[in-house]
């Protein structure tokens, strides 16, 4: 099994960056690319230790690497 590494999109919000809010831009970025629904693949993010965000990844149902 060969790793791979894509970026799906980087884009700017001006909304304020509580858990709710990044969990919700994060799922409806995947649904725009129609990938929230791929069974049991794994959606990985890399951020850094902000809480906000770490928090927002998991409530996405995504796993965080920092």
């Amino acid at each position: 099994m060969q790793l791979k590494c894509y970026m799906l999109q980087t884009s700017e919000s001006s909304e304020s960056h509580t858990i709710e809010n990044i969990a919700t831009f994060l799922k409806d970025a995947l649904e725009a690319w129609n990938m929230s629904n791929y069974g049991n693949m794994p959606f990985i993010a890399t951020t850094d230790n902000a809480a906000n965000i770490t928090k927002g990844v998991k409530e996405a149902g995504m796993i965080n690497i920092r």
